[in-house]
């Protein structure tokens, strides 16, 4: 409907143009010429209709065309063809059947094939996680495992856990939105579990963490708020150097603020973060860096209705600023 107006518009705005050129040519040509005014009127009167209907005419076959072509394009299925006893006609039409039915089958072969593959995918993180529980409780309880050494182990134990979490996060969350539990969730509670399960890495680092616990009571989804924030704090911890700080707070109902004194990010990558397998400046010099972790933060957050602004300074570090939307 809006493009039929368009069209009509400019065809209207096209008549009007011809119009006041035919006008001002052949009163131009006349008065030039010398010709009585009543001569150039009777000439302007059949000449200007003419024009004016011819460019109605085309334009009436160009908005046909269009929605012909609209209809091809559009096209999806045998049954939209035109009911037709012409052999050819009918021979093309059995080809483009065939053809259809050939990719409507090769589509849902790629799709069982792609559920299979997630399938496989799931059940394997889910085994594995059993032999790198006992791997940890074996470093935990080594007494013949040097201190310093025990501990190094669990460092890296812990870390192939949490790239484990993130990638079963991840096929959870292509799964759709029917886990979803709304309720009212304390954030200051869930941030303090975060911090408890990766303070391995934060003690590691000898990193300084300043938390104040006056974080908002938000409505949302527990368990997908926990991961989104403790992908974030995680990354803060990762890409801030050892002996910096990492700050954890609030400056209204609706808002986190988790800020580092990290690295930072590249001005040209703040915009690119949250795409998926992107890495950035930052992270083509760690191996460890997937381009997974913020990809999944900003998928939770489109879930959960929340917005995620970054400023980040390269050299001196990075804010994430976690706002809920709320409906006006």
């Amino acid at each position: 409907m809006k493009n039929d107006m368009k069209l009509t518009f400019k065809v209207a705005i096209s008549i009007l143009r011809v119009t006041l050129f035919i006008t001002f040519l052949v009163g131009g040509i006349f008065y030039l010429e010398d010709i009585p005014i009543k001569v150039s009127l009777d000439v302007l009167i059949t000449a200007i209709p003419t024009i004016v209907l011819y460019v109605i005419f085309r334009s009436y076959f160009k908005i046909a065309y269009y929605k012909r072509l609209k209809k091809i394009r559009t096209f999806t299925s045998i049954k939209q063809l035109p009911n037709t006893n012409d052999l050819i006609e009918l021979e093309y039409q059995r080809i483009l059947s065939d053809s259809l039915k050939k990719t409507a089958d090769q589509v849902t072969e790629l799709e069982a094939s792609r559920r299979d593959i997630h399938d496989r995918y799931a059940i394997w993180m889910h085994n594995i996680k059993v032999p790198i529980a006992a791997l940890q409780l074996m470093v935990e309880n080594g007494g013949n495992i040097e201190g310093d050494k025990r501990y190094r182990m669990l460092v890296q134990i812990n870390a192939i856990k949490s790239y484990l979490s993130e990638m079963l996060n991840l096929i959870s969350l292509r799964n759709g939105n029917n886990d979803l539990k709304i309720t009212k969730v304390d954030t200051n509670i869930i941030v303090r579990h975060i911090l408890k399960r990766n303070s391995w890495m934060i003690i590691s680092k000898n990193q300084s963490l300043q938390f104040s616990a006056n974080l908002p009571i938000l409505i949302s989804d527990r368990r997908w708020l926990e991961i989104m924030l403790e992908q974030i704090i995680v990354n803060a911890s990762k890409y801030t150097p050892n002996e910096k700080k990492i700050y954890i707070k609030s400056t209204s109902s609706k808002n986190i603020i988790i800020q580092d004194e990290g690295i930072g990010i590249d001005e040209n990558d703040v915009k690119r973060i949250f795409e998926t397998g992107f890495t950035g400046e930052t992270g083509r010099d760690r191996i460890e860096a997937t381009g997974l972790g913020l990809y999944l933060v900003g998928e939770i957050a489109r879930k959960l209705g929340f917005s995620i602004d970054v400023a980040s300074v390269k050299g001196q570090g990075t804010s994430f600023i976690i706002r809920q939307k709320v409906e006006e």
